[in-house]
C-alpha cells in the first residue's frame, strides 16, 4: 500500500477487481494513523552518511540530556564527530563506538529552546549531520525558611535558612515579617542559604505569619512561610 497525501483524511482508493471482497475491505475504516510506522528509508541509499538523533526532547531546568543516538555509512571506515549542544557551550568532540553508535550527555542550566546539532564526517569524504530541538522548563527556586517558633516578648528571632535552585542565575531575596514592618531584604549567599533575624514587640500573646520569597533573574519565584508565636 502507498499512503499519499492527496485524498480525504486517509482515504483509500483503488481499482475494482472480482477477486476483491468488498465487505471485506471495509475493515480497512478502522485503521487509524496511529496504526502506522514511519521508517527512514535514507540510510539504505548508496553513497550517503545519515545521522539518526530521534525526536524532540523535554527536559527540566538542571537536568542532563542522555540520549543514544546512531549513523550509517557504507563507504567509509573511521569518522570524526562534533556536537553542539546549542546553549553557548560551543561545539566539542563526540566520541563514536564501532558499531556506529554515540551518547549525547549535557546538563542544562537554563530555560529556554536549543537545538542540538551533530555533524560526522567518514574518512571516505562523506558528512552527515542531524538535528534534536530540546526544550528545557524554567524551574523555580524552593525556599526552606523553617518551621513554626515560639519566643518570649523582646526576643531576639534569628534563624538560618536557605533555597534551592537547578538553574544557573541570580536571586533575589526578602521576607515579610507579619508585624507591620518594612519588607526586609535578604542578604543571599552563594551556597544559597540566609539570615533571618527580627525582633519582634514585647506585646505578647500575638502569633504572626512570616512569608519569605526568593525570585530568580527569569522571574520564577518560590515562597515559603512560617508562623512565630510571641508569648
Amino acid at each position: 500500500m502507498i499512503v499519499a497525501d492527496n485524498g480525504s483524511n486517509w482515504f483509500i482508493s483503488g481499482t475494482h477487481d472480482p477477486r476483491w471482497n468488498d465487505e471485506e475491505l471495509h475493515a480497512l475504516d478502522e485503521v487509524k494513523g496511529s496504526d502506522f510506522e514511519v521508517v527512514d528509508t535514507s540510510s539504505m541509499g548508496p553513497g550517503r552518511l545519515t545521522v539518526q538523533a530521534g525526536g524532540a526532547v523535554r527536559l527540566r531546568e538542571g537536568a542532563a540530556l542522555n540520549r543514544q543516538g546512531s549513523f550509517s555509512d557504507t563507504r567509509s571506515s573511521g569518522w570524526t564527530a562534533t556536537v553542539d549542544y546549542g546553549d553557548g557551550s560551543g561545539s566539542q568532540p563526540l566520541s563514536l563506538t564501532a558499531d556506529k553508535h554515540f551518547t549525547l550527555a549535557h546538563a542544562y542550566v537554563r530555560d529556554g529552546h536549543f537545538t542540538v546539532v551533530i555533524s560526522i564526517t567518514g574518512d571516505a569524504g562523506l558528512t552527515g549531520s542531524a538535528q534534536l530541538p530540546v526544550r528545557v522548563r524554567e524551574v523555580a527556586p524552593v525556599v526552606s525558611a523553617g518551621a513554626d517558633m515560639t519566643l518570649s516578648p523582646g526576643t531576639m528571632f534569628a534563624r538560618a535558612a536557605s533555597f534551592t535552585d537547578p538553574g544557573a542565575e541570580t536571586w533575589r531575596g526578602w521576607v515579610r515579617w507579619g508585624d507591620g514592618s518594612p519588607l526586609q531584604k535578604l542578604v543571599l549567599g552563594a551556597d544559597k542559604t540566609f539570615v533571618l533575624r527580627h525582633l519582634y514587640s514585647r506585646r505578647p500573646s500575638r502569633r504572626y505569619t512570616v512569608t519569605v520569597t526568593v525570585r530568580d533573574s527569569d522571574g520564577a519565584r518560590g515562597v515559603d512561610t512560617f508562623h512565630v508565636r510571641v508569648r
